[in-house]
């Protein structure tokens, strides 16, 4: 079984996903579970990760 749930707020996310994908610009950016993504981002907060990921994936690509 599978529950779509969107939110912002990532203490919902810690306490209710046992799968978590991060999107940014509509894109995939990153998926896995909190703690693969906290070990991923080398953060020990879940919105730190999340601001990271979707942050590195908004300006991938862009120029200085």
């Amino acid at each position: 079984k599978c529950i779509v749930f969107s939110t912002h707020i990532m203490q919902e996310v810690q306490l209710l996903c046992e799968h978590v994908v991060v999107m940014a610009k509509g894109r995939n950016v990153a998926e896995g579970t909190v703690e693969e993504l906290l070990a991923q981002t080398g953060q020990t907060h879940f919105e730190d990760a999340f601001v990271a990921l979707a942050f590195q994936a908004s300006t991938a690509g862009e120029t200085s």
